[in-house]
């Protein structure tokens, strides 16, 4: 259902610098510098429906797009550990500054409907489809951001932490959009001061038990290019969690629950009908468990599995169309696009100990995923599937070559949810790396 002609070209450049600063043995700071250069250019199809009555999909289109974008980052903190009496303190502080420059152009092609059942590309290039401009804009953004954070170290079994960091964020979105088939200059210009805050604690009974809660919340401005328009509010967040860890069988195995709640507001969709646009009416909280066991039973030889069981549910209350079944409804207790309900993962390891093979590394695993969503609808299902997985790593000094399996039984499975259907995942391949270490 896709055209032979889609491609995609990404390029990323990234220059950093850090400097570690051990002023004392109380006292350190940390320097750091990063930009990236970001270059996209892309043709693919996006939007679509599903069959409709007469067999056909409807509603193709081509969209190329191309950025060029440029993101720079300074960060200056400091980690200071002191005491009031016999209460210890580690105190962290820190400045950061960051500017995004982002020039991006999109047009979009309609394509032709192509049959359900007898997929046949109509379209070898764009050659000849006229173009509607969709976008020709210019986005940038100012951050400057004061953060500081306590631990508190009440006692040798009584932690508690308090954090607070607050973000003054200028941004900008000026330049052309299409709104509605008429293409026309606006701008969009923003500032807000964001204040978030995180606090948590631990309650260590036993050295081999420890139980711990945490809540934090979280805002930022989404730059993002895949809207046509960015928002005029930032994206918030909010996580509460409980939990408890605990170690046995003399440190060869660990155990940890947590049960969770997070809620997210003001974020992108895309919702049926909208021609496959996407606009800041997300908002969703999903409630559930997760499990962390681990084992290691011999020297060399480590298992760890994971597994998370929770209820999403989406908040919002915009209305979605599906035109092939004729169904427009609110979007209210549906499941949010690409999140499955339960989900594990399962991975094993063993390092040879001594001779020749020290150092050699064998893995096997397996990942789950529970079926989910393609729309907000809740009427496009993406099945469930298993995936299996190995790896081979060796390391000699500094020299460290590794090679990683992904999907070893060449399975078909769909992952990341498309407006109308999913992307399949990797069929069987490999991926090698080698690595100096130089410290």
């Amino acid at each position: 259902y896709y055209n032979s002609f889609d491609r995609t070209n990404n390029i990323i450049n990234r220059i950093s610098a850090t400097h570690n600063w051990t002023i004392s043995d109380a006292l350190t700071m940390r320097t750091a510098f990063t930009y990236d250069a970001r270059g996209l250019d892309l043709l693919r199809n996006v939007g679509g429906n599903q069959g409709n009555a007469e067999g056909f999909i409807t509603g193709r289109t081509a969209r190329s797009q191309t950025d060029s974008q440029a993101y720079t980052t300074f960060q200056n903190e400091f980690v200071w550990k002191t005491s009031t009496g016999p209460v210890k303190h580690t105190l962290l502080g820190g400045f950061e500054y960051k500017n995004t420059d982002i020039a991006t152009v999109r047009g979009d092609y309609a394509l032709a409907n192509v049959s359900l059942l007898n997929p046949v590309n109509l379209q070898t290039s764009v050659n000849g489809i006229p173009r509607t401009a969709m976008f020709d804009r210019r986005i940038a953004s100012d951050q400057t951001s004061f953060y500081a954070q306590n631990q508190i170290d009440l006692s040798e079994q009584f932690k508690v932490r308090l954090g607070i960091r607050n973000d003054l964020v200028q941004w900008s979105d000026k330049g052309f959009q299409n709104v509605s088939g008429k293409y026309g200059y606006r701008e969009i210009v923003r500032s807000k001061a964001l204040t978030t805050y995180s606090t948590g604690g631990v309650y260590q009974p036993t050295k081999n038990l420890a139980f711990y809660t945490g809540y934090s919340t979280g805002a930022f401005v989404n730059l993002a290019t895949e809207a046509a328009a960015v928002s005029t509010a930032p994206e918030t967040s909010s996580q509460i969690e409980v939990g408890a860890k605990t170690t046995f069988l003399d440190g060869k195995a660990d155990l940890n629950v947590a049960l969770f709640q997070t809620t997210r507001d003001n974020y992108f969709i895309a919702l049926p009908g909208n021609n496959g646009l996407v606009t800041p009416d997300g908002s969703d909280r999903s409630r559930g468990v997760e499990v962390t066991a681990g084992v290691r039973p011999l020297p060399g030889l480590s298992i760890i599995g994971n597994g998370v069981w929770m209820d999403p549910e989406t908040k919002s209350r915009s209305l979605g169309t599906n035109t092939v079944l004729g169904i427009t409804r609110s979007i209210y207790g549906t499941r949010p696009v690409g999140v499955a309900t339960n989900m594990a993962n399962l991975w094993s390891s063993y390092q040879i100990q001594s001779g020749l093979a020290r150092g050699l590394t064998f893995g096997f695993g397996v990942n789950y995923q529970g079926n989910s969503f393609a729309d907000n609808l809740n009427l496009l299902k993406v099945p469930s599937y298993f995936v299996l997985n190995a790896a081979v790593s060796y390391r000699i000094k500094k020299v460290e070559l590794a090679v990683n399996v992904r999907n070893l039984t060449d399975k078909t499975y769909f992952t990341n949810a498309t407006f109308s259907g999913a992307l399949p995942g990797n069929p069987l391949s490999a991926f090698g790396s080698l690595r100096f270490y130089f410290n």
